[in-house]
Parts: structure tokens; sequence; C-alpha cells
């Protein structure tokens, strides 16, 4: 999947993850995809979660202990 920006959190404990992920959503452009590196279970639902109003979640995959969360801008 395409993305616009990429922010690595890995070894980030929440809740900084989620801010850091709103922080950059916040600056993006409308319709602009960011893609978030977590290694916390807990960060890759809380994400998407949390930050619905901001962006819309379009993807996400587990890989190698990694997540990666696919979010676009609204």
């Amino acid at each position: 999947m395409e993305f616009d920006l990429e922010l690595d959190l890995g070894g980030a404990a929440c809740p900084v993850p989620t801010l850091k992920t709103k922080v950059a959503l916040l600056q993006m452009g409308r319709g602009e995809v960011l893609r978030v590196r977590v290694t916390n279970p807990r960060s890759a639902e809380t994400i998407p979660r949390e930050l619905k109003e901001e962006g819309e979640l379009v993807g996400w995959y587990a890989e190698e202990g990694s997540y990666y969360i696919y979010l676009r801008r609204r």
C-alpha cells in the first residue's frame, strides 16, 4: 500500500504512539496516508480506535513482531 509519511514507533509504550500519531495526522493534508509501525500490541489496537476523527483506518498487517497501521487523514 502506498503512503505519504511513515512513523516508526517501535519500542514505544502507550500512550506515546497514539499521541505522536495524532500529531503527525494533524500536520498532514486531507486524503494523505500515514503508515505507523508499532511493536506494542496494545498500541496497534488503540491507535485506530482513538484516532477515528483524525484518520480513517485503511489497512494494517502484522509481520515479525511489528504492526503496520495505515491511516488516511480525514
